[in-house]
């Protein structure tokens, strides 16, 4: 268990909206990324049909495009994948988290429910570190180990 209880709570808030803005950030770069390579296609796309598909792998510029487009279509796909399915996962669990243990924290400044026992900084202890997916058990086991 830890010393003070409500400073681990704090540490935990920023830690979490911390994870929150690294992905968000993440994110975004992806996305852009995205729409970079995408244009990248199209332009690379526009001068193949210009040159009307010369598909001879060994012909100087129509090969370079043909082969950049490849590789530009490949980390286009790549990347919409890490960052819709992954990336966006993490976000709205970081972000539920986060949202469950800003509620928490009303509660627990307004002496709402639970919180209006003499327990109320360990009920909050204990109800944010369920929140974050330590259990209250492990974290006794931990305590009676280090004795």
């Amino acid at each position: 268990m830890h010393d003070d209880l409500l400073l681990w709570v704090k540490k935990m808030e920023k830690k979490l909206k911390f994870r929150v803005n690294l992905f968000s950030f993440w994110f975004y770069i992806l996305n852009i990324a995205i729409m970079v390579v995408s244009l990248i296609i199209s332009i690379f796309g526009t001068l193949q049909l210009y040159y009307k598909f010369n598909w001879s792998l060994f012909n100087g510029f129509s090969s370079y495009l043909l082969i950049t487009t490849g590789i530009a279509a490949l980390t286009t796909f790549l990347t919409s994948l890490i960052g819709f399915f992954v990336i966006s996962k993490k976000i709205s669990l970081y972000k539920s988290r986060l949202e469950k243990i800003q509620l928490e924290k009303l509660l627990w400044e307004e002496k709402i429910g639970e919180y209006f026992s003499k327990n109320r900084n360990l009920n909050y202890y204990i109800n944010v570190s369920n929140i974050c997916g330590i259990s209250w058990e492990v974290m006794e086991n931990d305590k009676q180990d280090t004795k």
